[in-house]
């Protein structure tokens, strides 16, 4: 059961095409890369034929996909913001364009659960998206009093002149 402010995302991977691709690295919060060991980010490394679900925060999120080329070995990323509605579940199909470049898009439910009968739940990477949606506490700030203080009347004399004759000595 949701909580009020928390929505659940299910990535769903189906790819029809027969060139075999690595997995998709899915993240939630980031603009840009993912590092599988990213905290707060990573979701799951999502495989063909596969799901995987998170909950969330309602509201505007950022999700992010990224494939690493095969052939050039370059990491191609792409982010896209949704917005989640409270104690809902929202679909959102990961592929791969005909350039390689990751895809997420948003999926009606009845398709979703179609793809969802053809597909094997990913259970075996530990999601580190952090979920608190608890509302914060407003935080108090006191305001900082300065004391002006007055320049000292005469200069201080060095105490260890040596010191000083080291650092300039040529």
């Amino acid at each position: 059961m949701l909580k009020a402010n928390e929505s659940r995302i299910v990535f769903l991977r189906q790819d029809e095409s027969a060139i075999e691709t690595g997995p998709i690295v899915v993240g939630v919060g980031a603009n840009g890369l993912i590092g599988v060991n990213s905290d707060n980010l990573f979701q799951a490394s999502l495989d063909n034929n596969h799901y995987s679900e998170a909950v969330i925060c309602n509201d505007s999120q950022i999700i992010t996909a990224q494939n690493m080329n095969a052939v050039n070995g370059q990491v191609m990323a792409k982010s896209k913001q949704f917005s989640f509605m409270p104690q809902t579940t929202t679909y959102l199909q990961v592929s791969l364009s005909d350039t390689g470049i990751p895809v997420v898009q948003q999926i009606a439910p009845n398709q979703a659960k179609s793809m969802l009968t053809q597909s094997t739940r990913q259970t075996h990477q530990i999601s580190r998206v952090f979920i608190e949606c608890s509302t914060p506490k407003p935080v108090v700030i006191q305001p900082t009093v300065i004391v002006p203080t007055q320049p000292p009347a005469q200069n201080l004399p060095i105490r260890n002149e040596r010191q000083f004759t080291v650092l300039f000595d040529f």
